[in-house]
């Protein structure tokens, strides 16, 4: 996450009808997920929309499993999705793709490597009064269901359930992204 997203977190969340009630137990925090280290343990801590696939190496995200069950409180949940193996793109070919976008145009590059379980998406972005396009590039890397769960496991977790992200309903076969519900053990 980069800084001007939780600028923009912080700015929304005071103009919400309540934010005299809700700002005060609000924090935003900038770290890495690896070392997270929150104030004070929490009941639930999400991580959605790909977060976790942003860490590239099975030690990376086994390190990020245990420093998050070391900040939720006993029996507290971890709720997160992942992108698996399981990708309808074939070989490594690149597929890209307009994006229709206000005042800019706006063109996706999309590769995946499946020798490597990478993802590997490019946005490039052009505005019609300017001349300077923006390129945002991410990296993902895809993981099983089976490993994901091994490594949730082997950091005191117990899982709850691992969903179908489509459906919502209990992951079979080979579903492309999953939703896990893990619960803390005790320590």
């Amino acid at each position: 996450m980069c800084r001007s997203l939780v600028w923009t977190g912080r700015r929304k969340c005071w103009r919400w009808p309540d934010a005299t009630v809700l700002g005060p137990n609000v924090s935003f925090l900038l770290q890495d997920i690896r070392c997270l280290r929150l104030p004070c343990s929490v009941n639930l801590i999400t991580a959605n929309f790909d977060t976790m696939n942003h860490l590239l190496t099975g030690l990376d995200l086994k390190l990020a499993f245990r420093r998050i069950w070391e900040n939720l409180r006993p029996r507290g949940h971890f709720i997160f999705d992942l992108i698996t193996p399981c990708q309808p793109l074939r070989g490594n070919r690149n597929y890209g793709r307009k994006l229709g976008a206000p005042h800019h145009d706006a063109w996706q590059h999309i590769r995946w490597s499946p020798a490597k379980n990478i993802l590997s998406i490019f946005v490039i972005m052009r505005s019609p009064s300017s001349n300077i396009s923006t390129l945002e590039a991410h990296r993902e890397r895809a993981y099983s269901p089976v490993e994901s769960s091994r490594w949730l496991t082997d950091a005191g977790f117990m899982i709850r359930e691992i969903l179908d992200a489509v459906t919502l309903r209990m992951a079979t076969g080979c579903p492309q992204r999953i939703i896990v519900i893990a619960r803390r053990g005790p320590a």
